[in-house]
């Protein structure tokens, strides 16, 4: 591991020492706006380029194949992504190969080269509403972090701010969160999240819905709160669609009704949304709205189970865990407790509260 900080300095490294990282990335830009025939591409380019780097898809390995030791190693590859490529692959020679040099001698070299070039792009082409995206996109790029980027949530306020003041309606969804989870100024995400739902984005409607059903930022106000999310659900968004069924079964802000909450579910469940799942297996299990169906209803909790869908698939798993539990009482039947045994255990390994505690009273000497 060691040998690698020792390791041979890439022509592009020894090039960035000796001019200057500005002097060489401006150099490169040249390369990848030759390779690129108008704004449609370079648009395409740039998108391509941050989700390379938010998936961490290994380009290192790629260039390492292709035996790339050079600028016109980089420019001379043949194929349909060459600028993306060609970019990937001058990022991938400032990589190590290891994590401790990685830190130790490079920190965020890859991404800064990348993200001057990208910008480089931009002006050339004069973007416009792609540049405005492009904007948007860094600000996500530097809030979640990727594979060879640390989260940095002073340059994505940066980003966020500098597109939602030009009206991009995703960034101003993006800037209002901020301001309300991080900054802790909910009149602030309030007079965002505003401008973004009347450009009618559907998540910043569900958002907007929120702080009027919990009077964050302003006062609250429940046929309000239906409102935005009745106009998100309309949207496609898919809390909207879960929040939207929770007013309509619970009667909050609006006549109460089972019909209309079914169907709202049913919108978000057949996305495969693990929330939407849920809520429709209650109707099922119940008997609302729809005839009685247990076995659909444990049907749709096991498919909301198996998504990677955070705390509600967790939460499906409990209720899943706890539905099989009184299947075993009443029944008696082996199977049913095996069941239950193995939902409330996944559900405990990802620190359900409710499912440690079903388990170690159900099961005291295995825990």
């Amino acid at each position: 591991m060691f040998s690698n900080i020792f390791r041979r300095k890439s022509p592009l490294e020894k090039a960035i020492k000796k001019q200057g990282l500005e002097a060489v990335s401006a150099e490169a830009a040249g390369l990848i706006i030759n390779l690129l025939p108008d704004s449609e591409s370079a648009y395409q380019f740039m998108v391509a380029e941050i989700k390379w780097v938010l998936s961490g898809l290994g380009f290192a390995e790629w260039a390492t194949k292709n035996n790339l030791s050079s600028l016109a190693d980089y420019v001379s590859t043949d194929n349909e992504e060459k600028a993306l490529k060609t970019l990937l692959a001058m990022g991938a020679s400032l990589m190590p190969d290891d994590d401790l040099s990685f830190d130790f001698m490079l920190e965020d070299m890859p991404f800064d080269f990348c993200n001057l070039v990208t910008k480089s792009v931009v002006r050339h082409f004069d973007l416009g509403d792609y540049g405005l995206e492009y904007m948007f996109q860094m600000g996500q790029l530097n809030f979640y972090g990727g594979e060879f980027a640390k989260p940095n949530y002073n340059k994505a306020y940066g980003a966020y701010v500098g597109a939602a003041e030009k009206g991009h309606a995703l960034a101003q969804n993006s800037l209002g969160q901020y301001f309300r989870n991080h900054l802790k100024n909910d009149v602030e995400a309030v007079k965002w999240l505003k401008l973004s739902a009347e450009q009618n984005c559907g998540i910043a409607q569900d958002n907007l819905g929120n702080m009027y059903q919990l009077g964050r930022g302003v006062e609250k106000d429940l046929e309000e709160a239906f409102r935005w999310y009745k106009r998100s659900a309309e949207n496609g968004c898919i809390s909207g669609q879960n929040n939207l069924g929770f007013m309509y079964v619970t009667g909050t802000g609006v006549e109460r009704s089972f019909k209309k909450a079914f169907d709202s579910y049913s919108e978000s469940a057949g996305s495969g949304d693990a929330a939407g799942l849920i809520g429709l297996s209650a109707f099922y299990i119940g008997g609302h709205a729809v005839e009685k169906d247990v076995s659909k209803g444990v049907e749709l909790l096991e498919l909301a189970a198996i998504q990677d869908d955070g705390q509600a698939s967790v939460d499906a798993a409990y209720r899943l865990g706890m539905m099989y539990l009184m299947f075993a009482r009443n029944s008696m039947v082996f199977e049913e407790e095996v069941k239950a045994k193995k939902w409330l255990v996944h559900a405990a390994e990802k620190g359900h509260p409710g499912a440690i505690k079903a388990f170690n009273e159900r099961w005291p000497k295995a825990s």
